[in-house]
């Protein structure tokens, strides 16, 4: 079973004596980073939740205090900083990156819908007040009032 992506796949952005960091130009896919996770044979890290600032992940590999992972979100690109110690830049050191995405666009007839499971009742309902204008009708009132709701959902959300 895969657990995620060889660092030996990508390039070393900066190295130090205490680590090295890795760039991944995920622009325009990236909207935010969720978690990161790394795995070196039996070694396992914790989930790493939230980011660092850019400026303190590039110091980290000249940092004998550095975590153990670590990375930042920057205008579509993830830095991600590894110790080392423990996940050394060889095809044993894997990590897996969770990550909000951005959906692909319909640009054609042809282009596949892409929706989250969660908002798909919104665009089923949204699809329904759209039919309606098309057909001269006026849309419903539940259906207005179950947009709303739909969409103060999502709003919350972010």
């Amino acid at each position: 079973m895969t657990f995620g992506e060889n660092v030996a796949l990508y390039q070393q952005y900066l190295t130090g004596t205490y680590g090295y960091i890795l760039c991944l130009n995920t622009a325009p896919n990236i909207r935010k980073v969720k978690s990161i996770q790394v795995l070196n044979l039996t070694t396992i890290s914790d989930v790493v939740d939230q980011p660092s600032e850019v400026n303190a992940l590039m110091q980290m590999p000249l940092d004998p205090l550095a975590p153990d992972i670590a990375y930042s979100l920057q205008s579509g690109t993830v830095f991600i900083f590894f110790n080392t110690t423990k996940y050394p830049y060889t095809s044993d050191t894997q990590f897996l990156l969770m990550a909000h995405r951005y959906p692909t666009e319909i640009t054609s007839l042809d282009s596949k819908l892409d929706i989250v499971q969660e908002d798909l009742e919104l665009f089923i309902t949204l699809s329904i007040a759209v039919a309606a204008e098309l057909q001269g009708k006026l849309i419903p009132q539940r259906v207005l009032d179950k947009i709303e709701y739909l969409e103060s959902t999502i709003k919350l959300e972010n």
